[in-house]
Parts: C-alpha cells; structure tokens; sequence
C-alpha cells in the first residue's frame, strides 16, 4: 500500500476527522491533494464564517481532540495576526496523530480561514492539479522521495517552492531547481 493509500485509510477511520468534519466541511490541499505525498503529513483547510472567531472554533475542536487517546501533541500557530510570508494568512493547528494501522504518527495541520482565503487557495490548489503533468508528477516525486529518504521529510517549505519551479515554470533539471529552492530560503 501506497502512502497516497494509507492516508486515505487514516482520514476514513481516523477520530480525528470525524471531530474535524463535524466543525463543517474541511478541504484536503498540499501534497495529499496534489497526490505528491512522501511522508506522514496532511494538510486540512476548514473555513469559518465571518462572524465566527476562529480561535473558539480551534479551541472547540483542539479541546475534542486532545480527549482521543490517539493524539500526541498539538500546536496553535498564528499565522494571520502574525503572517509569515508565503504560509497562508490564517489559523494554524497543528498536531500529531497515531495511527494504528502503521503504527505510527501523521502531522496534520489543520487551517482556520476566512472564506475568501480558503477559495483563493482552493483555485491555486486546483490550477497546480490541472496543471501537472505525468512528467511533472514523476520529478516531483522523484525529488521528494530523494529528500525523504535524505532528511526523513522534505525539507519545510520544499514543496510550496517545488510546485512552482516544476509545474508553474517547467523546470526540469534537478540543478536549476535546487538553485530556485535555495534562492527561497529553503534547506537544500
């Protein structure tokens, strides 16, 4: 079984998601969307309205989380009142989540935004998709897979970045994509 596979097994029998779910519909995006995932990370996006707080909403949802036995750590990250360029303007949760399957753990990070945030991303999201070809898709992967096996994970960052220079700008030599990498600041 793929990994692609395994996290779909873990998002379907997960409490976690079912805790996520039950907050309003939640958006897959990153890797697992693009279907480029090389290790345990998933990246969640759930919309909240504008008269909601976003704080209360993670609050609400963290608190159910942290009853489940299968979640180790969570982190709240602010990523709107104190933006980090290119992260999204929004709410971060971050947490650690076993699964028995693999006995292991996955990193999901789940993101609080504001409807319009969300769609913007969702229509990035959705160009890189259409966009990436079978060619794209194997040196993508073959670059992560490397990094994977290198570092454990692909380096913070790698893959926003990666996305760019191969789908985006059809880069295809490995050294004009690492000199793209480092020129954004990412670890290579």
């Amino acid at each position: 079984m793929n990994i692609q596979q395994k996290a779909e097994d873990f998002i379907q029998t997960s409490p976690c998601f079912h805790i996520l779910q039950s907050h309003g519909p939640i958006y897959f995006t990153g890797s697992y969307f693009l279907n480029t995932i090389t290790w345990h990370d998933i990246d969640v996006q759930l919309s909240f309205e504008h008269n909601h707080n976003p704080k209360d909403i993670l609050s609400h949802i963290c608190a159910a989380l942290i009853k489940e036995k299968d979640i180790k750590r969570a982190q709240y990250i602010d990523f709107f009142n104190y933006p980090r360029p290119p992260m999204t303007k929004g709410f971060c949760l971050s947490m650690m989540a076993f699964d028995p399957s693999i006995q292991d753990f996955w990193k999901i990070d789940l993101w609080a935004l504001d409807q319009l945030t969300l769609k913007a991303n969702q229509l990035v999201m959705a160009e890189l998709k259409n966009k990436m070809t079978p060619q794209h898709h194997t040196l993508i992967m073959a670059l992560k897979n490397e990094w994977t096996s290198l570092y454990g994970r692909p380096p913070k960052m790698v893959s926003y970045y990666l996305y760019q220079a191969v789908i985006l700008q059809n880069m295809k030599n490995k050294e004009e994509i690492i000199y793209f990498l480092r020129n954004n600041n990412v670890n290579i």
